[in-house]
């Protein structure tokens, strides 16, 4: 099954900030890259254009299948903010979250695990990560000049 754009719900679209509500697809994750794009290049952000889209896709792609667990019916949150050093990205999704204080207290994983390599490549690309306390949202803030990740 396909995402058509009218699926996706802007809840906002300003010169900095971009709000959606996508349904819990996997295809519905490329109709919001192409937002994010847009929004950067907008911006005069393209330098950062592969790390912010990298982790969105990372996000949005475990928010579908581990926090909503592929379940059609349920929705995930997608927001991205752009400051003047940072932009913020913040997904949220309706599942029952999961134990990130033990990938804090275990380290990430080796490069060889099968799960958790997301929060590796995160790690690679955002100066802070940070979870809600039920492990259903993930923020994210990227520099938004090329040096000093």
């Amino acid at each position: 099954m396909t995402t058509t754009t009218e699926e996706i719900r802007a809840l906002h679209d300003r010169d900095h900030e971009l709000c959606l509500t996508i349904p819990s697809r996997l295809t519905a994750i490329e109709p919001v890259c192409e937002q994010i794009r847009g929004l950067l290049g907008r911006r005069h952000l393209e330098d950062v254009e592969f790390a912010v889209e990298i982790l969105a896709r990372e996000c949005l792609n475990n928010a579908i299948l581990h926090g909503n667990r592929g379940l059609d019916n349920a929705r995930v949150n997608f927001g991205m903010r752009i400051g003047k050093r940072l932009i913020c990205l913040r997904v949220t999704d309706q599942g029952p979250g999961f134990d990130w204080r033990r990938m804090v207290r275990h380290g990430l994983p080796a490069d060889t695990a099968v799960d958790g390599r997301g929060l590796m490549v995160a790690s690679l690309y955002a100066r802070r990560i940070a979870f809600n306390r039920r492990g259903n949202q993930v923020t994210l803030w990227i520099n938004t000049a090329k040096e000093g990740r």
